[in-house]
């Protein structure tokens, strides 16, 4: 990228809030730690960067990105109450994400 676009596109990321419109870390965390939600979001230091994950905090900021969709994937395999629990607790690693980086997470529960 020449240095006019990236001028034009560092003034677009200021001026708009660039969104993201889905997110595996919770399963990634999940992944690496088991299904407890409290020790995957504890086994990770997000503020640090995680070049195994698709997401940290210091790439978040540094690609300017404002909004996040985190996703609560459950894989197929997964079947009736086992699909139900899976997802709860996907759930509950969103909200462990949210109380451990205060400064850098919020949910928003409206539009």
């Amino acid at each position: 990228m020449n240095v006019a676009g990236y001028d034009r596109a560092v003034a677009l990321l200021e001026a708009a809030q660039l969104a993201d419109g889905h997110n595996d870390l919770p399963w990634a965390l999940r992944r690496r730690t088991g299904p407890d939600p409290v020790a995957a979001v504890a086994g990770t230091d997000l503020t640090i960067p995680q070049p195994e994950l698709h997401t940290d905090l210091p790439r978040l900021r540094r690609g300017g990105v404002g909004l996040q969709f985190w996703s609560v994937y459950v894989p197929c395999q997964y079947e009736g109450h086992s699909a139900v629990t899976a997802v709860l607790e996907q759930i509950e690693v969103v909200y462990q994400l949210v109380a451990r980086y205060p400064a850098d997470l919020a949910l928003a529960s409206t539009a």
